[in-house]
């Protein structure tokens, strides 16, 4: 069976991927909001519904016009900005989500990025940990666990505390473990904590009484320490 298996992984940038990141960040932010209010100035002027395709157009003219600065952060980035879009506005009309807000500078920050599955196998290598990005080049990953397979798209962001991280998604094969026919049933009982169908019991082990006595003892002293903390705020030793 194929399915797909999420991963995420702390990522460390250098100084000017962390540069090149602030652009990918902005320039993604400004075209979402952009693509945002030209929908909606677009449906309460006019009754016309924008789409991904649509919007992509006026982008590639507003690069050359009146912001050409949008040149500086990856264009497919750009593209997923509003591909992301669409679905937010499909999940709006069929009642899943509330109508689509603008972006703000101090939330999660986030780019998705597209990995070409013709040279995908210079750019990502599981078994080798090595992850490149078009503008970035390869990135400082803590790999916590080996990834199987080859992800197709790639999720950078950047959380408000300030920490990178790195998702994506593989196409990964599961085997089916094999059919047993010996099943056990399991119970939650009161004298003992398991019990199963065949009379295994797990016996109930009383970690409060066997450490009442101590508890009894530290209470006192955690609460007398809590009251002298409180008694000494505000105010001000001399010496």
């Amino acid at each position: 069976m194929v399915t797909q298996r999420a991963y995420k992984f702390r990522f460390y940038p250098t100084p000017q991927q962390k540069r090149q990141l602030a652009i990918e960040f902005g320039h993604a932010r400004y075209v979402w909001n952009w693509a945002l209010e030209a929908r909606t100035k677009a449906y309460k002027e006019d009754g016309e519904s924008l789409n991904t395709i649509s919007l992509s157009r006026q982008l590639t003219v507003l690069k050359k016009t009146a912001c050409p600065w949008l040149s500086e952060a990856t264009a497919g980035c750009h593209t997923q900005k509003l591909r992301d879009q669409d679905t937010a506005f499909k999940h709006f009309f069929a009642g899943r989500a509330k109508y689509p807000r603008f972006k703000k500078r101090h939330q999660t920050q986030s780019v998705r990025y597209q990995l070409d599955q013709r040279h995908v196998a210079k750019n990502f290598n599981a078994e080798n940990q090595r992850l490149k990005l078009p503008k970035l080049g390869a990135l400082k990953i803590k790999w916590s666990r080996n990834v199987g397979g080859i992800p197709k798209m790639v999720t950078v962001s950047k959380d408000p505390a300030g920490r990178y991280f790195v998702s994506m998604a593989c196409e990964v094969e599961i085997t089916a473990l094999p059919t047993r026919k010996n099943a056990i049933g399991v119970d939650v009982g009161v004298k003992d904590v398991v019990v199963t169908s065949s009379g295994d019991k797990s016996g109930a082990p009383k970690y409060t009484y066997q450490y009442a006595r101590q508890l009894k003892m530290a209470q006192p002293r955690f609460l007398s320490a809590r009251l002298f903390k409180s008694s000494c705020e505000g105010v001000k030793f001399f010496v």
